[in-house]
């Protein structure tokens, strides 16, 4: 029986996949090399740069003239004889300001007699001023009298003011203002309502009114007179 003879082709198919598998072998291992490398030089560059922010970075030392010695010899002696100027600086503007303190001699300050004198004629150039207007003292509130005319009940109203030169005859008024308002109403209340509807009746009830101030302040020691007992409302109803 005749041999046949090897066949090329599988040959060849079988020797390709282990020229496949080396290739692929070798793939690997270069990928890990390179991946090795780039982690071995990203380290190295890491710790370099930690390093260089890590070291302390030195003053730099004072430039000095190496060519002239004698001027570094001389600074500082220059620098002790600017500091003594300074501190001497004070002490001489010290010295000639001392003069400055002399102060001129003051004016004679008033006595007090004649302060006290100047301020009593001020005062009674105020009175005086005072006496010569007119000062109003308003009675509050209005005085109501209740009249019975003609088998009907009728209202009085009056308002009243005191006139007076003098500032002291109205506080009078006012310290003895209830005992004033009490004697006025018995005046009001005594007159005749029909009367009352006339101006001569209403100027004469005006006088009596005044009468009944002055009254009333001369038994409470009230120094003076006053002016004039005015009407200023005046209403029937």
């Amino acid at each position: 029986m005749a041999k046949t003879p090897p066949n090329k082709n599988e040959d060849d198919i079988a020797a390709k996949p282990a020229i496949v598998k080396k290739k692929g072998l070798s793939n690997q291992t270069k990928l890990v090399i390179g991946a090795s490398a780039f982690v071995l030089l990203l380290i190295t560059s890491t710790v370099i740069i930690v390093m260089l922010i890590m070291s302390p970075v030195s003053d730099p030392a004072p430039a000095t003239d190496a060519t002239n010695p004698d001027a570094a010899a001389g600074a500082a002696p220059a620098n002790e004889a600017a500091k003594t100027d300074k501190t001497d600086a004070p002490s001489n503007a010290e010295k000639t300001a001392e003069p400055a303190k002399s102060e001129p001699p003051k004016a004679a300050e008033p006595k007090k007699e004649e302060a006290e004198s100047s301020g009593a004629e001020s005062d009674e150039k105020d009175d005086k001023e005072a006496s010569t207007r007119a000062q109003y003292y308003t009675i509050k509130p209005p005085f109501i009298i209740t009249f019975q005319y003609k088998g009907r009940m009728h209202f009085l109203q009056i308002s009243v003011d005191v006139m007076a030169h003098s500032e002291k005859l109205l506080t009078a008024v006012d310290k003895n203002l209830p005992l004033i308002k009490n004697n006025l109403i018995s005046l009001f209340s005594e007159e005749d309502f029909e009367k009352l509807q006339m101006p001569a009746e209403r100027e004469a009830l005006r006088i009596r009114s005044l009468s009944v101030v002055q009254k009333v302040l001369d038994e409470q020691g009230g120094d003076g007179t006053i002016d004039q007992v005015l009407f200023t409302s005046f209403v029937m109803q």
